[in-house]
């Protein structure tokens, strides 16, 4: 079995100035920049590649032991047998990743971790912050053509859901919209995170990339994180548009909390959270009715968790437990995913998937890969969802579509809109 050697020192320069300096030197880029700036993680290379978590053998050096640290990109759903276009087929492959280069910053703390398949040598950090420049990204506009989907065929899709919901199949389901955005010009991953950052959307920036085909988004859902025996979590479902004034949002926000249809969304995504930790916590905790999440164009319903995990289990295992929530697929779970097959036409690929970190300690991090799209160089593909409950109205469900697809859109401007 391969032996890791991981070597960990202070970094002297901001994580992103760095990982601007040495990006266009690596086929594979990896970003995950927590919405509070609480921990920063970037990634450059791949050492090692698997299909599933592992812990390899590892020997530390430096002044920091601190655990080699894998990326882990995840498909919405990896039974869906639809056709992915192109750019998702190009970014499939293994699952965990362990990065030659990391960057870290946790409480404004940066870090570089270096991983080997060899005992790293002296100087190897040293020739790192030497080609690492202040390179900070600088936000850049990038004209773009978003080709509009058919609001009839939306229109049906809804109609045929809610048939399907009175039928009793199931309760709730998330129906998604892919659109094609096109550009004049060539533009880059760095330039979209650039874009994006500048923008203050409220969401963890998320960027996986290989050979110039990368899946970014800035995504407001957590879906777990572990500190040793605690984990974080939210309930995250029901929405309205943020609004232009304080006054708007005031009242956007007080209608999510008196909204039945709203308050019925999220009350499926609490229980199905509730049911799958229950047996997996000594304790969980969690308010007795959500709040508001604000974020730059939506506002959301949210209900925060924390919990104490039993013993001997793992991260990954509440990430398979939680995944996918009805926030992402619909209530029953199972019964909506199969609907789901049936009646998108289009396979999500890593839109609504687990994207996220974890270390060979089984710490770590995941959110749920929402406000995203998949580019390359000219082109790619832009998701947004929303959840169909009985009393849902096809035109405001197709509005609101069109709110959420903001936050990613703004990646290609240089300011909030």
């Amino acid at each position: 079995m391969t032996k890791i050697y991981t070597k960990t020192e202070p970094l002297g320069l901001a994580v992103l100035d760095v990982f601007c300096s040495l990006e266009q030197n690596y086929r594979e880029k990896f970003l995950y920049v927590e919405k509070n700036d609480r921990i920063t993680v970037a990634g450059l290379g791949s050492l090692v590649a698997e299909q599933a978590p592992t812990v390899l053998p590892h020997e530390f050096s430096g002044s920091i032991r601190k655990s080699p640290i894998m990326f882990v990109a995840g498909m919405f759903d990896p039974d869906d047998s639809k056709h992915k276009n192109s750019l998702f087929r190009a970014l499939e492959g293994s699952t965990y990743v362990l990065p030659e280069l990391v960057l870290i910053e946790e409480s404004g703390r940066p870090f570089v971790q270096i991983n080997s398949t060899r005992p790293i040598l002296d100087g190897a950090m040293e020739t790192i912050v030497a080609k690492s420049n202040p390179c900070a990204l600088r936000a850049q506009e990038i004209p773009f053509t978003l080709i509009l989907d058919s609001r009839q065929e939306w229109f049906a899709d809804v109609e045929e859901a809610l048939r399907r919901i009175r039928a009793g199949e199931f309760h709730k389901i998330v129906l998604a919209r892919e659109l094609r955005v096109e550009t004049e010009a060539v533009f880059t991953s760095a330039q979209m995170v650039a874009n994006l950052l500048a923008a203050r959307s409220g969401g963890t920036l998320i960027l996986h990339e290989i050979d110039g085909v990368f899946f970014i988004g800035a995504t407001p859902e957590l879906l777990v994180s572990k500190q040793g025996s605690t984990i974080t979590t939210m309930c995250l479902a029901g929405t309205t548009a943020a609004g232009e004034s304080k006054e708007e949002r005031a009242a956007g926000a007080a209608f999510l909390l008196g909204d039945e249809k709203n308050l019925r969304e999220h009350a499926y995504v609490v229980d199905h959270l509730t049911r799958c930790l229950a047996d997996a916590c000594s304790s969980l905790e969690m308010p007795d009715n959500p709040g508001i999440l604000a974020l730059r164009h939506v506002q959301h319903l949210c209900t925060p968790v924390t919990g104490t995990l039993g013993e001997d289990v793992s991260i990954v295992e509440i990430r398979d437990r939680l995944h996918p929530t009805p926030a992402l697929a619909g209530s029953p779970v199972e019964e909506a995913k199969v609907a789901i097959r049936e009646m998108e036409g289009f396979n999500r690929g890593f839109y609504g998937g687990p994207f996220g970190f974890v270390d060979f300690e089984g710490n770590g991090e995941f959110s749920v890969a929402i406000r995203s799209g998949v580019f390359t160089r000219d082109y790619g593909y832009v998701y947004a969802g929303c959840g169909i409950v009985e009393g849902s109205d096809p035109a405001a469900e197709y509005e609101e579509i069109d709110v959420k697809l903001k936050t990613i859109l703004s990646a290609f401007q240089t300011e909030a809109r």
